[in-house]
């Protein structure tokens, strides 16, 4: 589906493993973005990765 151009786009989403921003990482790789996301917890991580069929990288900031 393209809608907005979104199609092979490259987009980071700042709190992508739950709620609103779990939602908006699943509703870009579904219109075709290349979507990335960010989190403070990991417990929900694995499940959106899953979710949305990712490859998971962590990376630590401290």
């Amino acid at each position: 589906m393209e809608f907005l151009g979104l199609k092979d786009k490259v987009i980071l989403v700042t709190g992508g493993n739950r709620g609103s921003g779990a939602a908006i990482v699943h509703l870009l790789q579904q219109l075709g973005a290349r979507v990335a996301y960010t989190y403070r917890s990991e417990p929900n991580s694995e499940s959106t990765a899953l979710a949305i069929q990712a490859d998971e990288f962590l990376s630590k900031i401290s």
